[in-house]
């Protein structure tokens, strides 16, 4: 490695969807891959609540999806709230 190349330039930091789990970590996030082998919709699923599944075509769709569930959880007094 040469002493000037950017941190940036080696993919060192963390993607859009690691950083997601992390604000997430109540929910399972993953990539499905479709029946051709190519990658399909961003799944969450969550930790407790199994049947709870949000799904979306990109990574900021899902988050917003569960933005949304939070908020709604929250205003339930349910899960699935943060810890």
């Amino acid at each position: 490695m040469h002493a000037e190349t950017p941190l940036h330039d080696l993919g060192i930091w963390p993607s859009p969807a690691e950083i997601l789990q992390g604000e997430y970590p109540e929910w399972r996030i993953w990539r499905d891959v479709n029946e051709n082998g190519r990658h399909g919709e961003w799944v969450a699923q969550h930790h407790t609540m199994h049947d709870l599944v949000l799904r979306a075509s990109d990574i900021n769709d899902l988050r917003q999806h569960l933005e949304t569930a939070r908020r709604e959880a929250a205003e339930r007094g349910t899960t699935p709230a943060p810890p």
